[in-house]
């Protein structure tokens, strides 16, 4: 999964609300934009079980939103 792939399905996830925890965090906290995209800190592969992690920092707060999301290879 590259990071394009990754930042797509956290945009459309966010915009979506399919998850109910998307809805209640959304509800409390505000990720960052930065030209109408959303803003990823750091996306991290180093696990071995396909897993990928995106952390997206909040505003007006110090800690980041992480996002997990497993990929399947072909």
């Amino acid at each position: 999964m590259t990071d394009e792939q990754a930042i797509k399905i956290i945009e459309n996830e966010f915009k979506q609300k399919t998850l109910a925890v998307t809805e209640q965090y959304l509800a409390i906290h505000s990720p960052i934009y930065t030209d109408n995209k959303i803003k990823i800190d750091r996306i991290d592969r180093e696990s071995k079980d396909n897993l990928v992690i995106a952390y997206l920092p909040v505003l007006n707060e110090s800690f980041y939103f992480t996002v997990y999301q497993h990929f399947f290879l072909p």
